[in-house]
């Protein structure tokens, strides 16, 4: 095992910084509207949301699950989405695109 120099140390703490950091740029946005949905419509009107929910409560979950469009829509999705694969897969055997020939 070859022994690392302390630049070649540096370094790496650097590129883990970095990726972290970049990571954290990344999901922090996403973090934030997750504490905004579970938080009280007059914690967001009044820009007290942070990083966690202010007024814990699931009543837009609750609407938005409990609402027949949104099943009927969702289901259209899946329909589509499993259509398209399924096209896909019969497009690539019939016209012999598989990726094992060479």
């Amino acid at each position: 095992m070859r022994k690392s120099s302390l630049a070649g140390k540096i370094g790496y703490i650097s590129i883990y910084a970095v990726v972290i950091l970049l990571g954290l740029i990344c999901l922090l946005p996403l973090w934030y509207i997750v504490a905004v949905s579970f938080s009280r419509a007059s914690a967001v009107e009044g820009n007290m949301v942070t990083l966690l929910p202010v007024g814990f409560n699931t009543i837009a979950y609750e609407e938005i699950l409990g609402d027949a469009q949104y099943w009927r829509s969702f289901g259209i999705s899946v329909v589509r989405g499993d259509t398209g694969r399924y096209y896909q897969y019969g497009f690539i055997r019939q016209h012999g695109l598989s990726s094992d020939e060479k």
